[in-house]
C-alpha cells in the first residue's frame, strides 16, 4: 500500500473503531512500527486530532471528501508528503 493510501486508509480505520493498537495498525497496513508512528505523526502535521489512551483514536470529527485521483495524480500528493 503506496503511503497516501496508506494515511487515507488510517484515518477512514479510526472513524470505524472506538480505538486501535499499534499491532492492529502493523497489521492491518502491512508496514513496520517505525512506519506507523511516522504515519501517525504526519496526520498529526496535517492537523488530523489523533490521540492515545488504550488505543488510538480521533480526538474530533474529520471529514474527507471522496477522492478520484489518477495513479500519476496520487503519485504527485505522495511526492510532497515527503
Amino acid at each position: 500500500m503506496a503511503r497516501l493510501e496508506r494515511l487515507l486508509y488510517l484515518v477512514n480505520l479510526f472513524k470505524v473503531r472506538e480505538k486501535v493498537t499499534l499491532q492492529e495498525l502493523v497489521a492491518e497496513s502491512g508496514v513496520s512500527k517505525r512506519t506507523v508512528y511516522r504515519d501517525l505523526e504526519t496526520l498529526s502535521r496535517m492537523n488530523v486530532p489523533i490521540r492515545y489512551d488504550n488505543g488510538y483514536h480521533l480526538a474530533g470529527d474529520v471529514s474527507l471528501p471522496t477522492f478520484n485521483f489518477t495513479d500519476e495524480e496520487k503519485e504527485l500528493i505522495g511526492c510532497s508528503l515527503r
